[in-house]
């Protein structure tokens, strides 16, 4: 089963129920998977698609959830970064995980742009920030579900380098 299609079916089976809730943000399934559906598109039109990697650098959030879902949408592979790590441990991830794109809530934009060569997205709600990309988009756009398969990567996942660099 495709990770995506979780949430598509979520959906349609509870879409007017409380979903997701982050400090004063609310959603219901219906909104959630509208929301995760305008991700996907932004990020497809950035290059995110099959087996490439999305960074995300941000605090605990629905824009967390967002994230982890438009990214198996799109069959791309989720790479979620601790924004506790130093600035040499976030470029070593970043060069190895060598993401399309890294999307950073505002706090952390400055690091990101100085740990990698992707596309920076701003999480936020100002001009340049995704909230005003999502907000041009319909909210009617279809949930993509992917053809990634059980076999396939859907997570990068990396370990805290006790004993070294970190290892994807």
């Amino acid at each position: 089963m495709n990770l995506a299609s979780i949430l598509d079916q979520a959906a349609r089976r509870h879409g007017p129920n409380p979903a997701v809730t982050c400090g004063p943000v609310s959603f219901t399934y219906a909104e959630f998977a509208s929301r995760v559906a305008r991700l996907a598109r932004v990020l497809a039109t950035e290059g995110v698609g099959p087996g490439a990697p999305l960074a995300f650098l941000h605090r605990n959030c629905h824009r967390y959830l967002e994230a982890y879902f438009a990214a198996a949408a799109l069959d791309a592979l989720f790479v979620p970064l601790n924004h506790r790590l130093s600035d040499r441990e976030l470029t070593a991830i970043l060069q190895d995980s060598a993401p399309r794109v890294l999307i950073a809530e505002s706090r952390f934009l400055d690091r990101a742009r100085q740990a990698t060569d992707a596309v920076v997205l701003d999480s936020g709600e100002g001009p340049a920030g995704l909230e005003s990309r999502l907000a041009t988009l319909p909210p009617d756009l279809p949930l993509p579900v992917g053809d990634a398969g059980p076999q396939d990567p859907a997570h990068l996942y990396y370990t805290s380098g006790t004993t070294g660099r970190a290892k994807g």
